[in-house]
Order: C-alpha cells, then structure tokens, then sequence
C-alpha cells in the first residue's frame, strides 16, 4: 500500500491557498506556506528512506519557529486559563512552539488506524471553518474549507475501499498536524467579540 498520500493532500491544500488568498491583510500566507513545505519534505523523506526522530522533530521547530517568529502567530493571552491572561513574550513563544509540536505529533501518532488522523482532521477544520465564517475571516475559513475536501477526496481511498488503498503516511499526518496547529493558535488569537456574534 503507497504511503504517499500526503503529496496529494498538500496539493490540494496549497493550491486554492496560494491563488484565492491574494488580500493584503492576510500576511501569514507566505509563511504559512513556507513552513508546510519544509513539514512536507520531511515527511516524504522519512516515507521514502526513513529519518530519525529527532531530525523530524528538527524540521518541525524550524516550521513552527517561521510562523512563530517570521509571521508573528502566537499564543499571545490565554483569557484566562490556570489564571493566566497577557503572555510575556518569550513565554508567548515557548508555549507556542510546545503546542504545535504537541500538535503535528498527536495527529502523526494517531495515523496509525484507517481515516482515524483525516477524520479528526475533518472534524477539526469543519468546526474552524465555521467559526473563521462567522467572524469573517474568509481566507482562513477557505484554508479550513480546502482542507476539509483535500481529506474527504484521501478518505475514498484510505477508508472506503479496500482493494486500492494509500495512506497519508508522515507526510499527510505531519502536514494535518501543522495546518492544524495554525488554526487553533488564529482560533485564540482572534477575539470574537469584534467581529461577529457567535451562539
């Protein structure tokens, strides 16, 4: 069975991003997308020669430190939880780039099961998207909206049949995990009460 399926997934994800996200106020584009890219070579890579651990985990800091100190996306105030409002900024950075190797870890370590790592990746990005709408953040909801169809159109071929399969491999799984990272740092980072009404 190819574990290639990941090169089809940052296909279809990148290139709705790099044409319908042109606007000026959407800035982390560049990043974002440089980022993705170290991720996805490392994952095809280690599914066709195999790296070591820790030179995964090296690619994936140098990907979270571009969105982190290159795009400035960051967990900048936690609104309150264990009692913690305003992050110092070198806090701010830590915390950040713990998440998002926690991350792209837990949806690699979860790849393991047909569907398992695109179905939480559907469910993740459709509840994102949704919510990236509402407050109109229309190229984030269109990342989440690509995204959710990259995974739908892998499913057919990973979940539902059995005679042609593919996998993600790390190179899908490690990809999910870094988009998905990025969703959930805008999702507390933008405040909702600005923009629109959400119930």
């Amino acid at each position: 069975v190819p574990t290639l399926g990941g090169i089809a997934i940052f296909a279809g994800f990148s290139i709705p991003v790099m044409l319908f996200t042109h606007t000026n106020d959407f800035m982390i584009r560049p990043y974002l997308m440089a980022g993705a890219m170290i991720i996805f070579f490392i994952g095809v890579k280690d599914d066709i020669l195999h790296l070591s651990p820790w030179k995964k985990l090296y690619g994936q800091l140098i990907a979270a430190l571009i969105i982190i100190l290159l795009a400035d996306l960051r967990f900048t105030n936690m609104h309150g939880f264990l009692e913690f409002q305003k992050l110092p900024y070198l806090a701010s950075v830590l915390i950040t780039l713990f998440a998002i190797i926690v991350i792209i870890n837990a949806f690699n370590l979860i790849d393991g099961i047909d569907g398992l790592a695109a179905g939480m990746g559907i469910v993740a990005s459709v509840f994102f998207g949704l919510w990236f709408y509402e407050v109109g953040q229309m190229e984030l909801a269109l990342m989440a909206c690509s995204l959710v169809g990259t995974l739908i159109a892998f499913l057919r071929y990973n979940f539902f049949y059995s005679k042609y399969k593919i996998f993600m491999g790390d190179t899908g799984s490690l990809l999910l995990g870094f988009i998905v990272a990025t969703f959930t740092i805008q999702f507390n980072e933008l405040n909702i009460t600005d923009n629109a009404t959400f119930l």
